[in-house]
């Protein structure tokens, strides 16, 4: 999924944090704008689908051990692909968060095992059952189906019915009473 990191700060720590966004498989940074002003042109353009922007002061933050802020921005439209971004971009976030914990730790004299075990004590290992290419084709696709079959039974049914009222079979309303008895029936 093509994105954009707008760099403010252009510090060894925001490089480091654009790297390991790189590193991931779930997203393609195709674009450095220098503001988010450029970005917001490529958001448009539909040439990305997110924003990374990365504040001035981000590095030295993160060196005095403060929390550091990140915006994202993300195309709401497509939601499995606001989702995947999102999920990168916040697992980056966590996995940097716990390793300058630890490197803080460890700089204080505390073993790194050990405090890599109290600062992941539960690792999630995320798979996805119902969707797991994470495609539309096989999260819409089944709903689309039923509706298909759905009004195809209404149309198939109208049809048989007014069929019958134009033979002189029976009058318009048994015809009426006769669909809505069959589409109950069928959509139960």
């Amino acid at each position: 999924l093509p994105i954009a990191i707008v760099d403010s700060d252009n510090t060894p720590q925001s490089r480091d944090f654009i790297r390991c966004v790189e590193a991931g498989n779930a997203v393609d940074v195709v674009a450095e704008p220098t503001s988010m002003y450029d970005a917001q042109h490529l958001f448009y353009d539909d040439a990305i689908y997110g924003v990374i922007y990365i504040p001035s002061g981000y590095g030295d933050r993160v060196l005095v051990g403060e929390s550091a802020d990140v915006s994202l921005v993300v195309d709401g439209s497509h939601l499995l692909i606001y989702k995947h971004i999102m999920e990168h971009v916040v697992a980056v976030a966590a996995t940097l968060g716990v390793e300058l914990m630890v490197m803080d730790f460890v700089a204080k004299g505390e073993d790194a095992a050990v405090v890599q075990d109290f600062a992941m004590p539960v690792v999630a290992e995320v798979e996805n059952v119902y969707n797991p290419q994470l495609g539309y084709g096989t999260f819409v696709m089944p709903s689309i189906f039923i509706v298909i079959i759905q009004q195809t039974l209404l149309i198939g049914v109208s049809m048989a019915e007014v069929r019958r009222a134009r033979r002189g079979q029976k009058g318009l309303c048994g015809a009426v009473v006769t669909v809505v008895g069959r589409l109950c029936a069928y959509l139960l």
